[in-house]
């Protein structure tokens, strides 16, 4: 089953979500450049990257994230599942338990 944000905001959850992407000569995906100032100085690496997924229900949260490797193609929506599937399970267990 995919995991869309449809389907996480009908639970009950509160999402926000964040793509973090490398730019060349940055060397980490947390070292981003701001679009608006990356300009002709920088260019938007393809490969790696990071997504960060926060749930939020009956004022608890729970974070997830997803690291792409620099060999793989960046992919939003594939980075979405595995981060926001990652916090959802963590949220369903304190929830349940």
């Amino acid at each position: 089953m995919k995991l869309t944000q449809e389907g996480i905001i009908k639970q009950g959850f509160e999402i926000e979500c964040c793509h973090l992407r490398r730019w060349e000569d940055c060397p980490h995906a947390s070292m981003t450049v701001p679009a608006a100032r990356a300009s002709d100085k920088h260019e938007l690496v393809a490969k790696g990257g990071e997504t960060e997924v926060y749930l939020t229900k009956a004022k608890q949260s729970w974070r997830g994230s997803a690291v792409c490797s620099e060999l793989d193609q960046y992919n939003k929506k594939i980075g979405f599942q595995i981060a926001a599937g990652r916090a959802l399970k963590q949220a369903l267990s304190d929830l349940e338990g």
